[in-house]
This record gives structure tokens, sequence and C-alpha cells, in this order.
């Protein structure tokens, strides 16, 4: 991306000086930027809507897309503006808008307004300390906070994993951290630790949820023959078993229901 490309989308997306590093990490295509330059940005709406949305793309691309496309998406070129404020004028100066009614609906946008800006002011703030938190911690000590949050936060994970439970707890702790409303104040280095610590805790979770199970083997061996025998089954299944762990509330990975049946055969 070069300069011209950058300073525009400085202006279209009012970025802030401290939004400006945010420009060196996401991947925009020329042909898009180019028409940006001559003021059509649907080609780069449309971009970063795919971008957002493609699962495969590195985390952090997509979520600044995604802040990208938000601010985008209600930008109006400042002749459009005066258009609209003139109309507004107009409809008010014709008693199209009562100026009892003007008033009232101002002031709650007025309120909206100040709402907003002290919330993503704390946002900021938090995103902020966030950032200077995440610097002096190495991959593994946020992937322990992430595990030990999530595993607070959805203890029933113990009884098996759930790829739903697991994305909402990592979600959960983005969150407050703020790193989703405020990618851009969380350097590159920081997100690639916590894209690595993402993919160890979802890894830690699978065989935590594996070893509360294959710790308490005998046990489980004891309650499927039992189970077993009032289904009136004659061969021990890998069905069978994950059949079991079903009714049992639990959710066996492969490698649990490969330990049950060398254990019972």
């Amino acid at each position: 991306m070069d300069i011209n490309h950058k300073i525009k989308l400085i202006d279209i997306l009012h970025l802030n000086p401290s939004d400006i590093e945010s420009l060196n990490f996401i991947n925009l295509s020329k042909e898009s930027l180019d028409e940006m330059m001559s003021g059509n940005n649907d080609k780069l709406l449309k971009e970063l809507e795919a971008t957002t949305n493609n699962s495969k793309i590195d985390e952090q691309q997509r979520l600044l897309a995604a802040c990208y496309f938000s601010k985008l998406k209600w930008y109006m070129p400042s002749e459009d503006l005066d258009a609209a404020c003139e109309e507004i004028a107009d409809n008010m100066s014709f008693g199209l808008i009562g100026p009892d009614d003007d008033e009232a609906y101002w002031k709650e946008r007025e309120e909206e307004a100040k709402e907003n800006r002290a919330m993503w002011k704390e946002r900021e703030k938090t995103a902020k300390e966030s950032q200077k938190k995440l610097a002096k911690m190495t991959a593994e000590e946020i992937c322990d906070e992430i595990f030990d949050y999530t595993i607070r936060k959805y203890p029933e994970l113990a009884d098996g994993f759930n790829p739903t439970l697991y994305r909402s707890g990592r979600e959960d702790y983005y969150e407050m951290l703020s790193v989703r409303h405020c990618p851009n104040l969380i350097k590159h280095q920081e997100w690639t630790k916590l894209n690595i610590a993402a993919s160890n805790v979802e890894a830690r979770l699978r065989a935590n949820a594996d070893a509360v199970i294959l710790d308490n083997i005998e046990h489980w061996k004891n309650e499927y023959e039992a189970w077993s025998d009032s289904h009136g089954n004659k061969k021990v299944t890998k069905s069978s078993i994950k059949n079991f762990f079903i009714e049992k509330g639990k959710k066996a990975s492969s490698t649990v229901i490969d330990k049950m049946k060398m254990e019972l055969e």
C-alpha cells in the first residue's frame, strides 16, 4: 500500500495517530484502493467484508478488516454531508421537522453520542492497558491465563471438549481485554502471541477433557459393561462406546474411545 492510499484511508476512516500502524498489517488489493482514490468505495467495502468473513485468513487481518468495514460503511463524502444538512434545514423551514420534535430528537442523539464516546474511551483505555500487559507475557503465559479463565467460566468443558464453549471462552477473554473492539491498539507481536496461545488452549482443553475420563478408566469400564449388558450388546464397538458416553453426558474423543475399546477387549 503506497503513501497516497494510506493518506486517503486516514481521511475517509477518520484514523487517529495510534491507528496508523495498523495500515502496515492489512492486505488490500491495489484495484480496490485505486477505485477508492477515484471516489468509489464499493469494491473496497466488498473486499473488507469478504476478509472479515473468511475463517482461513489470519485473525488479525479479519479484525482489522472488520474495524475498517465498520468505519467505511458510515463514511459520507463532505459534499454529500453538506447536501444532507441543507435538506434538513429546508425541511425545518417548511415545517416538515417541527422545532419541538427536532429539539427532543437531537437531544436524544447527543446523549447517545456522549454515551458512545464514553464507552469507546473506556474500551481504548482497557486495550492500551492490555497491550502493556501482553507485551510482558509469553505465549505460554497467555495460554495459561486463557485456559484458566475458560475452565472457570465453563466448567462443563471437563465433561468433554465443546468447540462452541471454547470459542465463547476465547471471545469472552478477548472482550475482557478489549482487543476485539480496538485491534489497532494491539501490536502485531502481541496478536501473534494471542493466536499461538488460543491454538494451544484448544489442544489443552481437549487433553484435559480426555484426562478426566482416562484417569478414571476403571470406573468407566465397569459402567460401560453394565450399560452394555442392559442394552443386550454382545460386542464392544466404537459406536457403542460413543453412545454410552453420550448417555452419560460426556463427549468422548477418538483417543478416549480407542483406549476404552482396547481396555475392554
